[in-house]
């Protein structure tokens, strides 16, 4: 799999899977806390956006 097989959904799912697997929480937050929380928003804003930008005008 590479960057451009990735779909919204998927990604969307990943940025969920840092705050919810605190596996994934753990290892993101140990220099900066917060950092998981921080790229699961981030991540749902970008797919936002994308979601929009694609409907019809």
């Amino acid at each position: 799999m590479n960057g451009g097989d990735c779909t919204l959904e998927i990604f969307r799912g990943l940025g969920d899977l840092y705050v919810t697997d605190g596996r994934f929480t753990a290892n993101l937050d140990k220099n900066k806390p917060g950092y998981a929380a921080f790229l699961q928003k981030a991540m749902h804003v970008y797919c936002d956006r994308e979601e929009r930008e694609g409907e019809p005008g």
